[in-house]
């Protein structure tokens, strides 16, 4: 857990190297440093660490100097910020570097029944210029989809599918070079999309849904984004269930990317996504977050999907309008848990809170 509750007392864990109470110590303010006491406090400081403090909670025994350095050592360690990274992927355009600063994606629902946007921009004109807005609002990557997976959603034909994302494609890459994936489980819409000029393959399947995804894959080079799903868009939600969540996911995405790796996809390409909302109940998705970075184990960029999803409604009373804020807390700790990659909907709102995110990060 990247922060520890407030007024929370932890119990006690083994350091590692990487969180040393030695390491902890030296990022400690000046005021709390035994060797480094204010002007206030006695100058014999062998003494002062042994001096007794009151004024701590009602009923608490006072504590020394080294006591409460102890404790708020601890308390140090448990807090800090995950270790993220870097990577570089390989654009038809350039390369992309993830890691030194989070990278927010854009959302572009080019389907009549999303669950957020509701076919808002479905037709073309409204997707080309929701496009330009993503950009303009900062987007470092935009995901263009044609098929709903929202819970209990039914597949699209191919050529309906199609016919909503070419278009829109061709369009943004006739204006600018930024970066853009293709949400699909289809290989055919995947290559088609990468010749109109997509950059990326998202799918939501992890090249389970169509055994043709992963020759795509390899033949364009394309990175390719690899989600956990349990089940299908029509039955993940049906009662999922899992022994042990989190072992699960993170053996069912190695397992995929070694299905990539030996079907000539590079493993320097492949993104994982661990796939929040799909195929989980609301405590998987919080136990998910929580321990986002076990995924570190994968030695993968790993993106977060959880922008306005049924969670965040089901715990604040939000439809799925109002969800920016219960969005923002979950990629606040996202960021300090080292992901790279956050999907939103709201690129300027979410920009800021990547900036202030990395902010932190990077503050000594």
């Amino acid at each position: 857990m990247p922060f520890a509750g407030h007024g929370m007392r932890q119990p006690v864990r083994p350091f590692t190297r990487a969180h040393s109470p030695a390491r902890c110590f030296r990022h400690l303010p000046p005021s709390i440093h035994c060797s480094r006491l204010s002007a206030a406090t006695p100058r014999d400081t062998s003494h002062a660490v042994d001096r007794r403090f009151g004024g701590g909670s009602i009923g608490t025994a006072p504590r020394t100097v080294r006591e409460i350095h102890a404790e708020v050592t601890a308390q140090r360690c448990f807090m800090s910020i995950s270790e993220r990274k870097d990577y570089i992927l390989r654009l038809k355009s350039g390369c992309l570097s993830l890691g030194r600063r989070t990278l927010v994606m854009g959302i572009l629902n080019v389907t009549p029944d999303s669950f957020s946007e509701a076919g808002k921009f479905f037709s073309f004109d409204s997707a080309v210029e929701q496009a330009s807005a993503l950009i303009s609002a900062g987007a470092d990557i935009l995901d263009i989809g044609g098929e709903s997976t929202r819970p209990f959603s039914d597949p699209v034909p191919l050529e309906s599918e199609l016919e909503r994302v070419l278009p829109v494609i061709e369009a943004v890459r006739a204006v600018g070079n930024v970066p853009i994936s293709i949400d699909t489980t289809k290989a055919e819409v995947a290559k088609r999309a990468i010749e109109a000029g997509a950059d990326i393959i998202n799918d939501v399947s992890a090249m389970r849904f169509d055994e043709n995804m992963v020759k795509v894959a390899s033949d364009s080079g394309a990175p390719v984004i690899l989600m956990h799903m349990q089940g299908n868009p029509k039955n993940m939600q049906q009662e999922p269930r899992y022994a042990s969540l989190l072992s699960e996911i993170v053996a069912f995405l190695e397992d995929r990317i070694q299905f990539a790796v030996q079907n000539g996809v590079d493993r320097s390409q492949i993104i994982v996504d661990p796939g929040i909302g799909f195929g989980k109940t609301v405590e998987h998705n919080l136990s998910l977050i929580r321990n986002l970075p076990a995924f570190g184990c994968l030695d993968r960029p790993v993106l977060l999907g959880a922008s306005r999803k049924r969670f965040i409604g089901s715990i604040l009373g939000r439809s799925p309008d109002d969800r920016e804020v219960g969005t923002a807390a979950v990629n606040a700790v996202a960021i300090a848990s080292g992901v790279h990659i956050l999907r939103v909907h709201d690129v300027g709102f979410h920009l800021q809170v990547a900036r202030m995110g990395d902010a932190i990060r990077s503050a000594g």
